[in-house]
């Protein structure tokens, strides 16, 4: 039976503190951070002296003799020796602690704050429910765009999985936005149908725009935002079915902390699909929970990743996605950054995607993600280093965001693979020092976190979450070839932006779902006696379609 009016759903109870409880929160959460980082400090001189134990080379805790012995035996630096290779190799080690440092102290901190309940998302289940929350009642549009010939055997079941069960603070409206370079008769009739309706869950309204001329995403999504009228805009990808409270989870975070944009995760919802579904799942589930979160607190800064996102739709006016950048989600990310928009992730607002068909199709899909971030650390450059009025905490954050991350990479597969081969291959002694052996005491405690961190999030899907914690495990143990990977993408990316081989936006096919009941699907797909219709819109101008 057809519900026709919102469930309630339990959140937390919210005050309006005062000035005095501000600060003493705030002080509250800088011991806490003080704390965190004293214990990645004595962490970090734990796990080295087992790493040495382990190797059968126990070193003291770094004191000043143990430091200057390793350096004098590592750069000459001491004696008269001219050790040009050792001071090189001495640098590298400095800097690559240094990168990872900024790495695990947030990683930690996130983690500790997580399991001391110092997280907003986390917290919600228990309190009041959302009638008690300011704009209870406020409407909001969900955008799904979508490219019906990849997308038209399972963009029904999305659309009835948002409509039936997706929870709500108020009305929602669904929009089906798509483009196809010819007609679909059977597909498209379909979606009219179900837009016709007069009997849909919750009294919702489905609303389909097929969008002439159009060959992407950006532009599905440019022709839909003007006809929004609601003053919050939820944006999911064609296969994502939504958890029912996620959309209440970044609601109640957009309005608590005053955000522009909530960034949801994601995870891979097709397990059936093998081993490539689980591993992208293990990945989207280290990302999401532990490294996303972590660099949120180091810059201040998150993005908009494309999908399961709640957006302020007047943060978006004036706004236009770029139809010519593979990642468009990204660049306006990084064009709402710079003008100093507030967003935040909400991993706890899960969504479950399909995986990619094949390993071919992944890896269209990550050059496509490397090319897109590429693009626009190159096309934001200018912006990101001399504009005059860009605050500069939030400088350094998108500095660190956009392009910390090319050396971050380099000296990890430096760190991870270079040396550790040198030292089997003999061609030069890995010295057991203070330096070197934090890093493997970095790469524990940021597999530690990971493993906890998955173990607490066991409960989401049951005994398939404890199957997660296997595959995230598995995950770590694979990060040298995994960083290889990323290094190979972004030196192909690179050779295509230089050399103008770019293309057009690819489109990600995608592993098939039928996870609908037949029953669901003939009540979803019941004709009407409302006559069906739907809205379409040509473009003023004629634009050459991108090369897919």
């Amino acid at each position: 039976m057809l519900r026709a009016t919102p469930r309630s759903l339990v959140l937390p109870q919210r005050t309006h503190a005062g000035a005095g409880q501000t600060i003493l929160r705030e002080a509250v959460g800088v011991c806490k951070a003080v704390l965190c980082v004293a214990l990645a400090c004595v962490s970090a001189l734990l796990a080295a002296r087992i790493a040495c134990r382990m190797a059968g080379k126990p070193v003291p805790l770094p004191g000043t003799e143990a430091w200057a012995a390793w350096l004098e035996r590592t750069a000459g630096i001491g004696q008269d020796v001219d050790n040009v290779k050792g001071c090189v190799f001495l640098g590298f080690l400095f800097v690559i602690n240094f990168i990872n440092l900024t790495v695990v102290l947030p990683v930690l901190t996130v983690t500790a704050r997580r399991r001391l309940g110092n997280n907003r998302c986390a917290r919600c289940g228990s309190g009041s429910t959302i009638d008690s929350l300011p704009q209870a009642q406020s409407k909001i549009c969900a955008v799904v765009p979508c490219y019906l010939p990849n997308e038209q055997e399972i963009i029904e079941e999305s659309a009835w999985h948002i409509l039936e069960n997706l929870e709500a603070p108020g009305e929602l409206d669904l929009w089906v936005v798509y483009n196809t370079p010819y007609d679909l008769p059977e597909i498209e009739a379909k979606l009219r149908a179900m837009a016709a309706r007069v009997d849909l869950p919750r009294g919702r309204k489905l609303h389909v725009l097929r969008v002439e001329h159009s060959s992407s995403k950006a532009e599905n999504l440019n022709a839909v935002l003007p006809q929004l009228a609601s003053p919050y805009v939820a944006v999911y990808d064609a296969d994502h079915h939504p958890d029912p409270e996620s959309l209440l989870l970044m609601y109640d975070k957009l309005l608590q902390d005053r955000l522009d944009c909530v960034q949801g995760s994601t995870y891979i919802r097709n397990l059936q699909s093998g081993l490539l579904g689980r591993f992208i799942d293990a990945e989207f589930f280290v990302n999401h929970f532990v490294i996303l979160p972590a660099m949120k607190l180091l810059t201040s800064s998150a993005f908009f990743g494309g999908s399961n996102a709640l957006w302020r739709r007047e943060a978006l006016s004036g706004k236009s996605f770029e139809h010519n950048m593979q990642t468009e989600d990204i660049d306006l990310s990084i064009r709402a950054l710079i003008e100093c928009r507030r967003i935040d992730f909400c991993p706890e607002a899960r969504s479950g995607e399909l995986a990619p068909a094949s390993l071919k199709a992944l890896y269209k899909q990550r050059l496509r993600w490397a090319i897109g971030w590429d693009q626009v650390s190159f096309k934001h450059f200018r912006s990101v280093v001399w504009d005059a009025e860009l605050p500069f905490l939030r400088r350094l954050g998108l500095l660190h965001m956009l392009y910390t991350r090319w050396i971050s990479l380099f000296l990890a597969v430096f760190a991870s693979v270079a040396l550790p081969l040198s030292h089997y291959l003999g061609q030069r002694s890995w010295d057991w020092g203070p330096l070197p052996v934090l890093l493997l005491a970095y790469y524990v405690i940021l597999a530690v976190c990971c493993m906890v961190e998955s173990i607490c999030q066991a409960q989401h899907r049951g005994y398939q979450s404890w199957i997660q914690v296997l595959f995230v495990a598995g995950y770590l143990c694979l990060n040298s070839q995994i960083l290889m990977i990323q290094i190979a993408l972004v030196s192909i990316s690179m050779f295509k932006i230089s050399t103008g081989r770019v293309g057009g936006w690819a489109v990600t096919t995608r592993s098939s779902s039928k996870n609908l009941s037949p029953a669901a699907t003939a009540e979803a797909l019941r004709p009407t006696n409302v006559q069906a219709f739907i809205v379409s819109k040509e473009d003023e101008e004629t634009r050459t379609p991108l090369l897919v």
